[in-house]
């Protein structure tokens, strides 16, 4: 190697000063090496998120609470909502409407071995502002015109559900089914109009209806810590008929807890 050769002058041995200034870098190299896997493993080893895609196991069992955020769309038939206009031509179609919704839940889980987790979940979503979904229709039949509209509004539901997971290392994959309770308003309005004269044909309104309904879904939470984790779901929510308007609700949204 360069940085080993030695020359002789005069029948002594030197090594040449340049030479030793080449060696120098290779010097720090191999110090550098031996000391950065040593650096790195004492930094790893503060770090509190070390190991969170490992095979380790986790504990999953015991109380846990936490917050969503989330995007939800709710779709409303309103066939039946008018159908006693329907000999006059009116009739109004599925339609849908999205909004961010936020919400807690809180709940238990049960170890039942071989990595299976049965669970208990209670928890409420608020909308961002109240999801309004509407429809309207007109017809004509002679010198008469029929007018529909409809709408229904969804503020905030809530849910309590069975929870079944399979632990592996850090994540959680689940399956929920339950009951869901939802705090809905509605309004359905008919009229004809003959000759500049209206008339109300049909009114159907309620400012504070609470429907229940089903639910079920699927998500998956990912331990950060021994007892912080994030959340991703899907949750599909139908509720039952709301002023003759049928509507159901499907949300993605992610969050993030803390088990204890």
């Amino acid at each position: 190697m360069p940085c080993l050769r030695s020359d002789l002058d005069g029948g002594a041995r030197r090594i040449r000063f340049r030479k030793l200034m080449a060696c120098w870098p290779v010097g720090l190299m191999l110090i550098a090496g031996t000391a950065a896997p040593a650096r790195a493993a004492d930094w790893l080893g503060d770090w509190p998120l070390r190991g969170t895609f490992s095979g380790a196991t986790t504990r999953w069992d015991g109380l846990y609470f936490g917050g969503t955020y989330g995007y939800a769309s709710m779709e409303a038939n309103f066939s039946d909502a008018v159908s006693s206009l329907s000999g006059y031509g009116i009739s109004l179609s599925n339609e849908t409407a999205r909004k961010t919704s936020y919400g807690g839940f809180v709940g238990y889980n049960f170890d039942w071995g071989d990595q299976l987790v049965l669970g208990l979940e209670g928890d409420y979503h608020q909308m961002a502002s109240d999801l309004i979904v509407s429809a309207s229709d007109v017809a004509t039949s002679g010198s008469t015109t029929y007018n529909a509209t409809s709408s229904v509004t969804l503020k905030g539901y809530g849910t309590i559900r069975g929870r079944v997971g399979y632990a592996v290392g850090k994540f959680l994959p689940y399956a929920q089914v339950g009951l869901a309770i939802g705090r809905l308003s509605y309004a359905t309005t008919g009229t004809s109009t003959t000759s500049g004269t209206t008339t109300s044909i049909l009114g159907n309104s309620n400012t504070d209806a609470w429907r229940a309904g089903v639910e079920a879904g699927v998500g998956v939470d990912v331990a950060l810590t021994s007892n912080i984790f994030l959340r991703g779901e899907y949750e599909y929510v139908a509720f039952g008929k709301t002023g003759s308007i049928l509507t159901s609700l499907n949300t993605v949204r992610a969050g993030l807890g803390v088990k204890f």
